[in-house]
Formats: C-alpha cells, sequence, structure tokens
C-alpha cells in the first residue's frame, strides 16, 4: 500500500498540466459522450469509431482515455482472420510467438516466452474472459468465440486495472459480438486447406418476438499439422530430428446468444485437443501420446436499467468452467536398463463465478460518473499431477480463489474542448491483500481535427494459482511467496484528421515494471520455478495512418519503435523486437463480383534465451473473395505467408529448442452460403 504515494503524485503533476487549461476554459459543454450511441446502427457506429472498453461506456475514439485501435467485422472477413492472434498480429504494437501448442501476444515490446498472455485482458461483450488458474488470455483457436460472430474488437492499449482490476497490465481487449437480428440470415461455410485442414460451421440470427433476437452457431475445425524437422534432436535415437503427425489439433465452438431490449444471456464453449511436436519438458521425443485439452464454458447474464434520463444501473452474473488435461510421455530408465516409460498426467479444474454492479450517471455539465464493484469466486480450483501407471502422485493442491473490487471514475468536461478523466479502483485478493490503482488523462480536441492525449496510469498482476502452488517435484515448483508485479505507465498520443479520408496517430509511451513475475531455475534444486526476479522498462514511439479512401476500400500503415530492458543491467529482455511494421489493404466488398485483401507485417530481430537470437522477418498474407452469380453464395481464398517466408519465434525456458520454427505457407479455401 505505500506505492500509492507515487502513484498519486503521477496524478498530481497531471493535474498541474491541466490547471492552465482549466483556468482558460470557456463555458463548460455537455462531455461528448452524453450522447446516446445506442441510437445508431452498424454502420454509423463504424464510422464514427465507437469504443466501449476504454472508460466502460459508449465514446468516441477520439473522445476516449486511451490509444485505442477498433477492427471491424468487415475487416476480419476481407482478411480472413482466424483467430484472435491473426487480428493482433496486424495491429500496431503487437506481435505473436507461436511455440506450436499455444499463441503467445507481445505488447509494445514485452513478451516474456511462455507466459500465457496473463498481462492482457480479454473481454467478450465485457465479460472477462481469462481463466482464473492460469490467468490466460487465450488467443488461438481455444477462444470460446468463433471470428465469424465477431462485430467489433477493441484494442486498448496501456493499463486498465483502475476499471477492470489484475491482468488489464498492458491492454484491454473487447470483444463484441453481432445480435441475431443484425445478422438476420442462416450461413453454412466449409473450408479445406493444406495439412489436411478441414472445417465447417453453421450460424443462424434473426429475431425472436418483440425487441428479441437470437443467435446460435457451431463450427469445427481439424488440421493434421507438419512433420517437424528439430535441429536440436538430430540423433538417431530421437528419430534423426524429425516429430512425426506430432502437430495434430482438433477444435470445437458453440455459441448462443439472447437479447430483449436491455436484457442478454450468452453461453460459449470451446474445446481444443492438440498434440504436442516439441518433446518440452524433456518429454520422449516423437511419441504422438504428448498432447493436451482445453475446455472452456462460460454463461452469462447481464442486464442495464436507466433510473432517469442521465443515469444508468447495470449489472452482470456470470458462471466459468476451464479444463486444462495434459499427458507427458517420460522415459526415466537408467543407462543400460530396459526402457522405463511413465505417462505423467497433469490436470486443472477451475470453475468460478463473477459478478459486476454498475452506476452510471451525468452529474450537471461537467461530470460523468462511473462507480462500481466486482467480485469473482471459486468454486473449485484445483492443480493435479500424477503418474498414470502405476498410478503415483506428484501434486495435488485446491485453493479458494476469491478477489473482490471497488472503482469511481469521474470525466470531468473543463470547457473549451478538454475533459479530465480520474479513475480509482480498490482491490482485495485473498492471496495477497489489497491493491489500491489509480489513473487518470487528459484528452483536448484541438480544433475540429487534433486530439492530444497526456495519459497517466497504473496496473497489478496477481500470481496466478499455477505460479503460485503448481510443483510436481521433478520439473518446477511453487512459490506461495510471490507478490503482485506492478507497471506505471506514461503516455501521450496525438490523433489528427487529414481531411475525411485520413486519420494519423502517433504514441510515445513509458512503461515502469517492478516486481516483474518470470520462470527462473534454483541453483539449489535445478526445479523452474517462478520468481520476482526484478523491475523491467519498455518505452518507445507509434505512428497509424488509417486511410478510407472509398466506402469499403481501407488501409492501415504502421510503424512501431520500441526497447524492453531489464532495468538494473539495461540488457535486452528476450522475445523484444525493437521495430514493428504494419500493412493492411483491403478493396470494396459490396456490390462487386471480386474483392481482395492484403497484409505485409515485419518483425525485427529478437533475442532468445539463450543469448542468440531470432533473425527478422516480414510475411505477406493474402485473400481473395469471390461472389459467383447465385445469391448468398461466397467464396474464399487465403493465403498466409504467401512467400513462404522461413522464420523462428524464441523458445521458452521448458522447450530445448532456442527457437521454434513457424509454419510455412498456408493456403485455405472457404465457401459458405447464406439465405
Amino acid at each position: 500500500m505505500g506505492r500509492s504515494g507515487g502513484a498519486f503524485r503521477g496524478c498530481l503533476l497531471t493535474l498541474a498540466m491541466v490547471a492552465g487549461a482549466a483556468a482558460l476554459a470557456q463555458d463548460a459543454n455537455p462531455p461528448p459522450s452524453e450522447t446516446d450511441y445506442t441510437a445508431f446502427d452498424l454502420g454509423e457506429l463504424t464510422a464514427m469509431d465507437v469504443v466501449y472498453g476504454a472508460a466502460s461506456y459508449d465514446q468516441k475514439i477520439t473522445d476516449a482515455p486511451a490509444a485505442v485501435t477498433v477492427i471491424t467485422g468487415d475487416e476480419i472477413r476481407a482478411h480472413g482472420y482466424q483467430t484472435l492472434a491473426d487480428v493482433l498480429a496486424s495491429v500496431r504494437g503487437f506481435h505473436i510467438t507461436y511455440d506450436r501448442s499455444y499463441h503467445f501476444v507481445g505488447v509494445r515490446g514485452f513478451g516474456r516466452p511462455g507466459d500465457y498472455n496473463t498481462r492482457v485482458l480479454i473481454l467478450h461483450d465485457g465479460h472477462p474472459a481469462n481463466d482464473i488458474i492460469y490467468g490466460t488470455a487465450a488467443i488461438g483457436p481455444e477462444l470460446a468465440l468463433d471470428m465469424a460472430l465477431v462485430k467489433r474488437i477493441e484494442i486498448i492499449r496501456g493499463p486498465g486495472s483502475a476499471l477492470y482490476g489484475a491482468g488489464a497490465f498492458f491492454a484491454v481487449i473487447n470483444l463484441v459480438t453481432y445480435d441475431g437480428d443484425e445478422l438476420d440470415e442462416v450461413e453454412v461455410a466449409l473450408e479445406y486447406g493444406n495439412r489436411q485442414r478441414r472445417g465447417a460451421r453453421a450460424t443462424w440470427g434473426g429475431g425472436a418476438g418483440a425487441d428479441a433476437s437470437v443467435l446460435l452457431s457451431a463450427s469445427g475445425t481439424r488440421t493434421d499439422g507438419d512433420d517437424i524437422h528439430w535441429p536440436e534432436f538430430d540423433d538417431p535415437a530421437t528419430n534423426n530430428g524429425l516429430f512425426v503427425d506430432g502437430d495434430h489439433e482438433k477444435v470445437g465452438h458453440l455459441y448462443g446468444k439472447y437479447r430483449r431490449g436491455d436484457l442478454q444471456a450468452t453461453a460459449a464453449w470451446a474445446r481444443r485437443d492438440k498434440r504436442i511436436p516439441t518433446g518440452e519438458w524433456g518429454m520422449i521425443f516423437n511419441d504422438t501420446g504428448a498432447a493436451f485439452t482445453d475446455e472452456r464454458l462460460s454463461l452469462d447474464v447481464s442486464t442495464s436499467r436507466r433510473l432517469s434520463p442521465v443515469s444508468n444501473l447495470r449489472g452482470r452474473l456470470s458462471y466459468d468452467d476451464y479444463c486444462f488435461e495434459g499427458e507427458y510421455p517420460y522415459d526415466f530408465a537408467e543407462a543400460g536398463d530396459p526402457v522405463d516409460q511413465v505417462i505423467q498426467r497433469d490436470t486443472s479444474h477451475g470453475h468460478w463465478w463473477s459478478g459486476e454492479l454498475q452506476w452510471s450517471s451525468v452529474i450537471g455539465r461537467r461530470h460523468r460518473l462511473v462507480a462500481g464493484a466486482d467480485f469473482r469466486r471459486s468454486v473449485r480450483a484445483r492443480q493435479e499431477s500424477a503418474a498414470v501407471e502405476p498410478r503415483e502422485l506428484y501434486l495435488d493442491v485446491e485453493q479458494t480463489l476469491e478477489n473482490t473490487g471497488f472503482y469511481l471514475q469521474d470525466e470531468w468536461s473543463l470547457g473549451g474542448g478538454s475533459s479530465l478523466y480520474l479513475g480509482l479502483r480498490h482491490d482485495d485478493y485473498l492471496s495477497f491483500g489489497g491493491n489500491l490503482t489509480p489513473r487518470c488523462g487528459l484528452v483536448t480536441h484541438i480544433g475540429a481535427s487534433t486530439t492530444a492525449k497526456l495519459l497517466y496510469g497504473e496496473a497489478f498482476r496477481a500470481p496466478n494459482a499455477y505460479e503460485l502452488y503448481y510443483g510436481d517435484g521433478m520439473t518446477q515448483k511453487g512459490n506461495p511467496g510471490l507478490e503482485p508485479e506492478q507497471v506505471r505507465t506514461w503516455e501521450a498520443v496525438v490523433e489528427r484528421e487529414l481531411g475525411e479520408q485520413l486519420r494519423l496517430s502517433l504514441s510515445v509511451f513509458d512503461n515502469a515494471i517492478t516486481r516483474l513475475i518470470d520462470q527462473v531455475v534454483d541453483p539449489d534444486d535445478l526445479l523452474l520455478v517462478f520468481a520476482n526476479v526484478g523491475d523491467a522498462r519498455t518505452w518507445g514511439a507509434e505512428l497509424d495512418l488509417d486511410a478510407r479512401l472509398l466506402p469499403g476500400l481501407r488501409g492501415r500503415f504502421s510503424v512501431s519503435a520500441q526497447r524492453a530492458e531489464d532495468d538494473a543491467t539495461g540488457t535486452l529482455l528476450t522475445n523484444a523486437p525493437a521495430r514493428l511494421l504494419k500493412l493492411n489493404l483491403s478493396t470494396p466488398r459490396r456490390n462487386k463480383a471480386l474483392a481482395g485483401a492484403l497484409e505485409i507485417q515485419h518483425v525485427s530481430r529478437r533475442t532468445t534465451l539463450a543469448g542468440g537470437a531470432s533473425p527478422a522477418y516480414a510475411v505477406a498474407n493474402l485473400d481473395l473473395t469471390w461472389w459467383p452469380p447465385l445469391k448468398g453464395l461466397q467464396a474464399d481464398l487465403a493465403v498466409d505467408n504467401a512467400l513462404n517466408q522461413r522464420y523462428a519465434d524464441p523458445g521458452a525456458g521448458h522447450q530445448l529448442q532456442d527457437t521454434l520454427a513457424r509454419e510455412g505457407r498456408r493456403l485455405t479455401a472457404r465457401l459458405g452460403w447464406r439465405w
């Protein structure tokens, strides 16, 4: 709690810079966010680039106290994005790592190898989706939401703990889904690709009586994947480094959404079965029994009630279920002895309730207040590790995980086109106690075309159950003494409209991270353990140009220059690219027989754990869409990594590989029919 003094000094400095503007302010105008955006249809909202997650109510991007990117459903379909990882790879400041098991997201140069995306918060229509065991923000196929159902994705950079609590460390990503009556159709889609990829999806959306709608969807994919050669295992005893049939994957999704007036109920389920083709954790190489399963279920009911013309009450109650099961074959034979193979099975079961109650109101002509409380409590949070046959128990721990939070935010209209955002949140955790998180930001509109934002915020990440308690005694151990890691962020943003078709954004940021949690080797017993290893710092700048030259014709170009380093030594962190370049172009898709999209991504070299480097790379992705004369029919051909670029990502501590090769060219053909 002593850290709050520095937090308030940061906010006081921001207030001092605001004082001059406030003294010269004209008569206050109503806050821009007082507009009722729910009255607009999808096309109008898209044109205005509305974001919800930055302040917990709808507002234009230029009014939001953050650097925000909105990816629309049209863009998702134009580029043929299959996962959230595909989307984030196209956005400024984000880079994606894939170790042939999971996709990991790095933000503004910070991407620790082996971290399960615990420093990013994922929301589905405002529902927190990070699981209670690992704190994972799922961005790959295991995400419990098909990208075809997403209306827009709000990518909100910077610390968000002042509103959302732990996990909103570097970014908050809110996926907003379609309502049934917005689709108002039946769609059946089939897909086929190289590596024997097969998939199918069926979706129905429509009205369900007065002021009600229903959306239902089911989808599944199956991929055989590659036979992969790993030079680190290039020995006759390990099949000369060739892992055969180890990249197999099966994924299934079910989704339902019901809306009637202000009442909304959603149900989402996903299951992913994946073989592990890397021989990690010292497992037997080229054994297809190395595999894991992720299964997720979420049930969410939310409603809102207008208490007066200027105030609103919103409530949410959710139940989530996450199950993980992994099977790992090991050979514990001594030299000269017959093979003594053991299957180790790890299981994690997390079942929890969460809820939120939020009140918002416009007070006079100057203030818009948001106040709320939320909670999360586990019904079950169990981790088990055991040898299968003969059964030998290595780990069996179950904890009660519980946290509550209270927050208050004020959007204060200063007049003259300026608004000041002040926020404060207090969290209380059963595992480590309390935490106070502030944020403040000044948003100033300079004329009709330029917006400047000065932002200060803090965030924290609570150690999760896996980091605290998992220990099988053979490869790693738990650390119940972990403390939360913290980040303090300064950011300046300038957004300028260059006519009606172009928008230019420039962000400069500085993140100071303390008590960083990372996995290290304990020299006393050579076991991996999570520890608070010290401090880190990331800083840099991002330039983004968004062009909408014609209806449906869109282009985005961004450049990111960034550095992530150990604060004590100044050495570069691993998996920290210094430069990112992104280019996205898509042609109009309405009233045309053909449309296309092009994407180019460049990621600079990254340091690896062994002190080597994964070289810089650039990939190009293409998508071509054809609408045959038959009404409702649509055909897509997507070519990812079209030039078959050979590149790799840094490995993690539990992998022998210093770098892990990414997939080569991927072709996917899709055929859909809507009526």
